[in-house]
């Protein structure tokens, strides 16, 4: 099993773990809110070198999950240069 599947695999038994969870009035008391629709980002690898084939993969791959985000590290360091450079022109 590839390490990404096996990534997914753990996400998903945490989503399972937290919908159980969500199920709980007592929980809900403990924390202070409910859990209506918990979602997992993951991320994993590296994309800078990926050519427009691999690219349209990666976006089927995360189509196929509703609660799960798969998010590559580059994908991340992009995000957060575009905020920094958002927030330094305003």
């Amino acid at each position: 099993m590839s390490l990404l599947t096996e990534a997914t695999m753990q996400c998903a038994r945490y989503l399972q773990a937290a919908e159980r969870i969500s199920d709980s009035k007592r929980k809900a008391e403990e924390l202070g809110c409910n859990i209506s629709k918990p979602r997992i980002t993951l991320i994993y690898g590296r994309s800078k070198d990926w050519d427009d084939k691999k690219k349209e993969q990666f976006r089927l791959l995360n189509s196929l999950y509703h609660n799960i985000n798969i998010l590559t590290y580059d994908l991340v360091l992009n995000r957060a240069k575009r905020i920094i450079d958002f927030s330094e022109k305003n």
